[in-house]
């Protein structure tokens, strides 16, 4: 999926929006399944190489988790690998996690302070990295083929 659309949220379907953040000059964007009623938490969902936040949010299926009290937040990689896909920068990409974070606690400020932070593969390399340079922003890590 190239565009946002639907994320499954317990059997229902929540939508996929679109939102950006302000990372140095410029504006990057992000995809966002808000929870269903009060924020109880925040899950940043990582894609892997080559691919979309879109493509993260079909395969992870992790929007499901907005229907538990869940912000779902799945960033973008800054580096353009095609068309329609991206990778992650270790350096540059750690302040844009950071305002990605600071957007959607500032949205939903009732959530638990810890973040749980995913990833698929360079995605999960890159979750393991921001939690090793940010270890007071995550409260839980799960990477799935990638660590760091």
């Amino acid at each position: 999926m190239s565009q946002p659309g639907p994320a499954v949220a317990g059997g229902e379907e929540a939508t996929l929006q679109a939102r950006t953040v302000a990372v140095g000059e410029g504006q990057r964007p992000y995809f966002l399944v808000p929870p269903a009623g009060e924020a109880a938490g925040i899950v940043i969902s990582l894609h892997g190489r080559g691919v979309t936040p879109q493509f993260q949010a079909d395969l992870s299926e992790m929007g499901r988790l907005a229907a538990d009290g869940a912000a779902v937040a799945f960033p973008q990689g800054s580096i353009v690998r095609s068309k329609n896909g991206y990778s992650w920068d270790r350096d540059a990409d750690v302040a844009y996690l950071d305002a990605v974070i600071a957007a959607v606690r500032a949205e939903f400020p009732g959530a638990a302070p810890a973040v749980c932070l995913a990833g698929l593969s360079e995605g999960g390399t890159m979750a393991s990295h921001y939690a090793g340079v940010r270890a007071g922003e995550v409260g839980v890590l799960a990477a799935v083929a990638g660590l760091d």
